[in-house]
Protein backbone atom coordinates (compact mmCIF):
# COMPACT_ATOMS: atom_id res chain seq x y z
CA UNK A 1 0.00 0.00 0.00
CA UNK A 2 1.25 3.68 -0.96
CA UNK A 3 2.02 5.80 2.35
CA UNK A 4 1.82 9.38 1.33
CA UNK A 5 4.76 11.59 2.17
CA UNK A 6 4.11 15.37 2.90
CA UNK A 7 5.81 18.03 1.59
CA UNK A 8 6.55 21.32 2.71
CA UNK A 9 3.27 23.92 1.37
CA UNK A 10 3.87 27.01 -0.32
CA UNK A 11 1.23 29.69 -0.18
CA UNK A 12 0.82 32.11 -3.77
CA UNK A 13 0.05 35.27 -2.68
CA UNK A 14 0.49 38.47 -5.48
CA UNK A 15 2.04 36.08 -7.82
CA UNK A 16 4.88 35.44 -5.28
CA UNK A 17 5.68 31.91 -3.28
CA UNK A 18 5.98 31.67 0.20
CA UNK A 19 6.55 28.82 2.92
CA UNK A 20 3.91 28.89 5.05
CA UNK A 21 4.59 25.72 7.44
CA UNK A 22 7.18 24.90 9.89
CA UNK A 23 7.84 21.09 10.39
CA UNK A 24 9.35 19.41 13.48
CA UNK A 25 9.86 15.96 12.54
CA UNK A 26 12.61 12.80 12.41
CA UNK A 27 12.81 11.60 9.22
CA UNK A 28 12.66 8.18 10.37
CA UNK A 29 8.49 9.33 10.65
CA UNK A 30 8.06 9.35 7.13
CA UNK A 31 7.56 5.85 6.23
CA UNK A 32 5.73 5.07 9.94
CA UNK A 33 2.88 7.81 9.84
CA UNK A 34 -0.46 7.29 8.05
CA UNK A 35 -2.39 10.19 7.05
CA UNK A 36 -6.29 9.81 7.79
CA UNK A 37 -8.06 10.46 4.37
CA UNK A 38 -11.84 10.43 3.79
CA UNK A 39 -13.29 7.00 4.08
CA UNK A 40 -10.92 5.81 6.62
CA UNK A 41 -11.87 3.85 9.53
CA UNK A 42 -9.36 3.08 12.64
CA UNK A 43 -9.94 -0.62 11.70
CA UNK A 44 -9.69 -0.07 7.22
CA UNK A 45 -6.33 1.45 8.50
CA UNK A 46 -5.38 -1.18 10.87
CA UNK A 47 -6.53 -3.99 7.99
CA UNK A 48 -3.99 -1.94 5.51
CA UNK A 49 -0.78 -2.30 7.63
CA UNK A 50 -1.50 -5.90 9.11
CA UNK A 51 -1.42 -4.68 12.49
CA UNK A 52 -4.17 -4.75 15.21
CA UNK A 53 -6.58 -1.78 15.84
CA UNK A 54 -6.14 -1.67 19.53
CA UNK A 55 -2.12 -1.19 19.02
CA UNK A 56 -2.79 1.81 16.63
CA UNK A 57 -5.88 3.23 19.39
CA UNK A 58 -3.28 2.67 22.13
CA UNK A 59 0.11 4.46 19.77
CA UNK A 60 -1.95 7.74 19.04
CA UNK A 61 -3.98 7.49 22.09
CA UNK A 62 -7.55 7.14 20.56
CA UNK A 63 -10.12 6.54 23.22
CA UNK A 64 -13.21 4.59 22.86
CA UNK A 65 -15.75 5.77 20.23
CA UNK A 66 -12.17 5.96 18.17
CA UNK A 67 -12.80 9.16 16.07
CA UNK A 68 -10.46 9.61 13.45
CA UNK A 69 -10.38 13.01 11.46
CA UNK A 70 -9.26 13.45 8.10
CA UNK A 71 -5.65 15.24 8.15
CA UNK A 72 -4.94 13.58 10.96
CA UNK A 73 -1.55 11.61 11.29
CA UNK A 74 -1.89 8.39 12.93
CA UNK A 75 1.81 6.78 14.21
CA UNK A 76 1.63 3.19 12.98
CA UNK A 77 4.37 1.36 14.71
CA UNK A 78 5.33 1.48 18.60
CA UNK A 79 8.96 2.64 17.53
CA UNK A 80 7.69 6.23 17.48
CA UNK A 81 4.67 6.25 19.74
CA UNK A 82 6.14 8.65 22.67
CA UNK A 83 7.84 10.99 19.75
CA UNK A 84 4.55 12.67 17.44
CA UNK A 85 5.13 15.28 14.64
CA UNK A 86 5.05 18.88 15.77
CA UNK A 87 3.06 20.62 12.85
CA UNK A 88 2.45 24.55 12.73
CA UNK A 89 0.56 26.01 10.29
CA UNK A 90 0.08 29.06 9.31
CA UNK A 91 -2.24 30.98 6.86
CA UNK A 92 -3.60 28.23 4.83
CA UNK A 93 -6.85 29.65 2.92
CA UNK A 94 -5.11 30.33 -0.17
CA UNK A 95 -3.10 27.53 -1.88
CA UNK A 96 -3.72 26.13 -5.53
CA UNK A 97 -5.33 23.26 -6.40
CA UNK A 98 -1.54 21.63 -7.29
CA UNK A 99 0.05 23.01 -4.49
CA UNK A 100 -2.97 21.31 -2.09
CA UNK A 101 -1.58 17.50 -3.78
CA UNK A 102 1.60 18.20 -2.36
CA UNK A 103 1.24 19.65 0.92
CA UNK A 104 0.76 18.46 4.63
CA UNK A 105 -2.79 17.90 4.96
CA UNK A 106 -5.23 20.19 7.29
CA UNK A 107 -6.48 18.76 10.17
CA UNK A 108 -10.62 18.84 9.97
CA UNK A 109 -12.32 19.84 12.82
CA UNK A 110 -15.48 17.32 11.31
CA UNK A 111 -14.51 13.71 12.44
CA UNK A 112 -15.04 11.16 10.23
CA UNK A 113 -17.72 8.88 12.30
CA UNK A 114 -20.40 10.94 13.78
CA UNK A 115 -21.98 11.07 17.51
CA UNK A 116 -23.98 8.08 16.45
CA UNK A 117 -21.41 5.84 16.21
CA UNK A 118 -20.37 6.29 19.47
CA UNK A 119 -22.58 3.87 20.51
CA UNK A 120 -21.99 1.42 17.58
CA UNK A 121 -17.91 1.93 18.58
CA UNK A 122 -18.75 1.23 22.74
CA UNK A 123 -21.00 -1.97 21.77
CA UNK A 124 -18.41 -3.76 19.54
CA UNK A 125 -15.40 -2.85 21.56
CA UNK A 126 -17.36 -3.89 25.40
CA UNK A 127 -19.87 -6.12 24.37
CA UNK A 128 -18.44 -7.54 21.00
CA UNK A 129 -22.28 -7.59 19.83
CA UNK A 130 -23.09 -10.81 21.94
CA UNK A 131 -20.17 -12.52 19.62
CA UNK A 132 -19.12 -16.06 21.63
CA UNK A 133 -15.47 -16.67 21.66
CA UNK A 134 -16.20 -20.02 19.24
CA UNK A 135 -17.38 -18.71 15.98
CA UNK A 136 -18.34 -21.03 13.41
CA UNK A 137 -17.76 -20.10 10.26
CA UNK A 138 -19.35 -20.70 7.13
CA UNK A 139 -17.97 -20.75 3.18
CA UNK A 140 -18.96 -16.56 2.15
CA UNK A 141 -19.39 -18.05 -1.47
CA UNK A 142 -19.78 -21.04 -3.60
CA UNK A 143 -17.29 -21.65 -6.50
CA UNK A 144 -13.67 -22.80 -7.53
CA UNK A 145 -10.86 -22.22 -5.32
CA UNK A 146 -8.63 -20.30 -7.69
CA UNK A 147 -5.64 -18.92 -5.11
CA UNK A 148 -5.02 -20.01 -2.24
CA UNK A 149 -3.39 -18.28 1.46
CA UNK A 150 0.17 -18.01 0.68
CA UNK A 151 2.14 -15.75 2.94
CA UNK A 152 5.64 -16.34 1.28
CA UNK A 153 4.27 -14.52 -1.36
CA UNK A 154 2.18 -11.80 0.01
CA UNK A 155 -1.30 -13.56 -0.65
CA UNK A 156 -2.95 -13.18 2.20
CA UNK A 157 -6.29 -14.82 1.80
CA UNK A 158 -8.27 -17.43 -0.71
CA UNK A 159 -9.80 -16.61 -3.91
CA UNK A 160 -13.00 -18.31 -5.03
CA UNK A 161 -14.08 -17.62 -8.82
CA UNK A 162 -17.65 -18.08 -9.67
CA UNK A 163 -20.43 -16.32 -12.36
CA UNK A 164 -20.71 -12.32 -12.41
CA UNK A 165 -23.15 -11.34 -9.78
CA UNK A 166 -22.65 -14.82 -7.88
CA UNK A 167 -23.75 -14.24 -4.09
CA UNK A 168 -21.52 -13.34 -1.69
CA UNK A 169 -22.54 -14.54 2.40
CA UNK A 170 -21.34 -13.83 5.51
CA UNK A 171 -18.77 -16.52 6.82
CA UNK A 172 -19.93 -15.85 10.22
CA UNK A 173 -21.85 -13.03 12.85
CA UNK A 174 -20.61 -10.09 12.80
CA UNK A 175 -20.78 -6.27 12.07
CA UNK A 176 -19.96 -4.25 9.21
CA UNK A 177 -16.63 -2.05 10.35
CA UNK A 178 -15.78 -1.23 6.71
CA UNK A 179 -17.43 -0.94 3.44
CA UNK A 180 -16.03 1.14 0.66
CA UNK A 181 -12.85 1.07 -2.10
CA UNK A 182 -10.38 2.81 -0.02
CA UNK A 183 -8.36 0.36 0.16
CA UNK A 184 -5.74 -0.27 -2.75
CA UNK A 185 -6.25 -4.04 -5.02
CA UNK A 186 -9.42 -5.11 -2.69
CA UNK A 187 -12.25 -3.13 -5.10
CA UNK A 188 -15.09 -2.64 -3.84
CA UNK A 189 -14.64 -3.99 0.33
CA UNK A 190 -16.91 -5.47 3.39
CA UNK A 191 -14.52 -5.91 6.39
CA UNK A 192 -16.60 -7.39 9.52
CA UNK A 193 -15.85 -8.12 12.40
CA UNK A 194 -16.70 -10.83 14.70
CA UNK A 195 -15.20 -10.53 18.20
CA UNK A 196 -12.44 -8.50 19.96
CA UNK A 197 -10.21 -10.94 17.70
CA UNK A 198 -10.99 -11.89 14.21
CA UNK A 199 -12.31 -10.00 11.70
CA UNK A 200 -13.33 -11.09 8.05
CA UNK A 201 -12.85 -9.44 4.78
CA UNK A 202 -15.21 -9.85 1.24
CA UNK A 203 -12.78 -8.00 -1.52
CA UNK A 204 -13.66 -7.52 -5.63
CA UNK A 205 -17.41 -7.11 -5.18
CA UNK A 206 -19.61 -5.55 -7.70
CA UNK A 207 -22.16 -4.74 -5.46
CA UNK A 208 -22.24 -3.96 -1.90
CA UNK A 209 -25.40 -5.02 0.05
CA UNK A 210 -24.82 -4.04 3.46
CA UNK A 211 -23.60 -0.93 5.37
CA UNK A 212 -20.92 0.64 8.36
CA UNK A 213 -22.47 -0.65 11.86
CA UNK A 214 -25.20 -3.12 10.17
CA UNK A 215 -25.18 -6.07 12.17
CA UNK A 216 -25.25 -9.38 9.90
CA UNK A 217 -25.71 -13.01 10.40
CA UNK A 218 -23.69 -16.39 9.52
CA UNK A 219 -24.96 -16.63 6.14
CA UNK A 220 -26.61 -13.96 5.35
CA UNK A 221 -26.54 -12.08 1.63
CA UNK A 222 -23.79 -9.49 2.02
CA UNK A 223 -22.85 -8.61 -1.54
CA UNK A 224 -22.75 -10.05 -5.38
CA UNK A 225 -19.13 -11.17 -6.71
CA UNK A 226 -17.33 -9.11 -9.54
CA UNK A 227 -14.03 -8.24 -10.48
CA UNK A 228 -13.67 -4.38 -9.06
CA UNK A 229 -9.77 -4.56 -9.37
CA UNK A 230 -8.94 -7.60 -10.43
CA UNK A 231 -8.95 -9.39 -13.94
CA UNK A 232 -11.50 -11.87 -13.23
CA UNK A 233 -14.92 -12.18 -10.96
CA UNK A 234 -13.78 -13.88 -7.92
CA UNK A 235 -14.31 -13.13 -3.93
CA UNK A 236 -11.09 -12.31 -2.11
CA UNK A 237 -11.76 -13.64 1.18
CA UNK A 238 -9.56 -13.42 4.48
CA UNK A 239 -9.44 -14.04 8.07
CA UNK A 240 -7.28 -12.06 10.67
CA UNK A 241 -6.89 -12.65 13.95
CA UNK A 242 -5.12 -10.14 16.24
CA UNK A 243 -4.60 -8.22 12.84
CA UNK A 244 -2.32 -11.12 11.57
CA UNK A 245 -3.64 -13.17 8.60
CA UNK A 246 -4.40 -16.62 9.05
CA UNK A 247 -4.89 -19.29 6.24
CA UNK A 248 -9.04 -19.51 6.22
CA UNK A 249 -8.87 -22.86 5.30
CA UNK A 250 -8.17 -23.76 8.26
CA UNK A 251 -11.41 -22.11 9.91
CA UNK A 252 -13.55 -22.60 6.95
CA UNK A 253 -15.88 -26.55 7.44
CA UNK A 254 -14.05 -29.04 5.13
Amino acid sequence: MAILFACLPACVQSGKTEATTAITYNKAYRRDVHWVHKGDTLYSIAWQYGLNYQDIAKWNNITLPYRIYVGQQLIITAKYQKKPLVVKTTNKKEYSAKQKKKTIPIVQKTPLRDKKNSTFDNLTEKKDISLIDKIIWKWPANGKIVQRFAPISNFKGIDIAAKLGAKVYAAAKGIVVYHGSGLNGYGNLLILKHNAHFFSAYGHNKVLLVKDQEVVQAGQLIAYMGKSESDRVKLHFEIRKDGKPVDPLHYLPK
